[in-house]
């Protein structure tokens, strides 16, 4: 079973491309971020002919003159109902769609996740990864994924380790945690991103992409100013319960060709029998 990931950066001239170039990888799953009501308008009907006949989203209709924040959708081959038993405490309800795939003899529970950037949001981000935190940190037996993007770390180190966005790198290369950040405490701010990249591993979730690569570089995301370029890895996938996947890997060819500022990620997914 194959699931994409991928931050289609609100691009409303490169909708159609998008589709286009989501369904001729013949995906069952495909969850976007960054999406608004007026690419989801011509997302719809292209994803619905190229198989993907159900869909959830968590914007409303577009209505005049009006200018909704960016949203979660998801796409699939199968029936998707929103997943109403798990309250999710965010600042933006619309940043996280917790949706239930019914496969045969099984469901799949989907958290299809896009963090606010901290440089644009402040703590708004702290508070959407402490509401993703919240609401995964337990034991399930269902199969659970956890993927989008989370805009964090800031980088990841040669030994696997991450740096968040409330640490600075010292030219020694040591890492030290910011005291404050953004008129905040520094140490809430490094928890919040860390609970989610790192902490939820105790509670059954690992990072499809670094279960697979190890501490090979990975990134989904470039950014350039003037001669400095830096390559981050917001974009992510997460798995819990009895599904893991065989292959994952970022699609690079569509930030490329510039459908988006972002890599997308696709994984094949295994779904095992409960022990």
């Amino acid at each position: 079973m194959c699931l994409i990931s991928w931050n289609t950066a609100r691009r409303v001239a490169a909708a159609s491309r998008q589709a286009a170039a989501v369904i001729e990888r013949s995906p069952d799953i495909v969850v976007l971020q960054e999406v608004t009501a007026v690419t989801l308008e011509r997302l719809l009907p292209l994803m619905s002919m190229g198989g993907l006949g159900h869909s959830l989203v968590t914007c409303p209709p577009r209505a005049p003159q009006s200018k909704a924040r960016d949203c979660v959708a998801v796409f699939s081959r199968y029936p998707l109902t929103r997943i109403e038993d798990r309250v999710l405490d965010l600042p933006w309800s619309e940043k996280v769609l917790p949706v239930r795939v019914t496969l045969p003899g099984v469901a799949l529970e989907i958290y299809g996740a896009h963090v606010p950037p901290g440089s644009s949001n402040g703590w708004k981000k702290v508070e959407t990864l402490e509401g993703i935190y919240s609401a995964l940190a337990r034991h399930s037996d269902a199969p659970r994924i956890l993927c989008g993007d989370f805009n964090t770390p800031q980088s990841e180190l040669a030994d696997g380790s991450c740096v968040t966005w409330a640490q600075k790198v010292r030219p020694d290369g040591t890492v030290r945690r910011k005291r404050r950040i953004r008129h905040g405490d520094g140490q809430r701010w490094d928890a919040a991103e860390r609970n989610v990249l790192r902490g939820l591993e105790s509670h059954g979730f690992s990072d499809v992409f670094r279960e697979l690569h190890g501490h090979q570089p990975g990134y989904s995301f470039v950014l350039r100013r003037k001669s400095h370029v830096a390559q981050r890895r917001f974009d992510h996938l997460l798995l819990s319960g009895p599904v893991s996947a065989s292959v994952c890997r970022y699609i690079h060819v569509w930030r490329e060709d510039r459908l988006s500022d972002h890599s997308a990620i696709e994984a094949e997914l295994v779904l095992h029998a409960p022990a």
